[in-house]
């Protein structure tokens, strides 16, 4: 992810949505190796970060449609 794709809202939809899955994948993985008795200590620090991220984005997201229906607004 570029750093300037986060200026552009349907970017960052497209990284909320693979990040999404990808969370979802890590989230199964964490279920399955604890459930095997295994340590999933790593697998679930990657996963904290994995959710930070996708907080992070989701924020942003947020920010840019409010910027896009504040324009909209000003343009009526």
């Amino acid at each position: 992810m570029a750093l300037e794709d986060l200026g552009d809202l349907a970017a960052v939809e497209r990284y909320l949505k693979d990040l999404s899955k990808d969370v979802a994948s890590q989230t199964r993985l964490v279920r399955w190796l604890t459930r095997d008795g295994r340590d999933a200590t790593i697998e679930a620090q990657v996963l904290t970060n994995m959710r930070g991220a996708l907080d992070a984005l989701e924020w942003r997201a947020a920010q840019l449609r409010r910027e896009k229906a504040g324009a909209s607004a000003i343009d009526k």
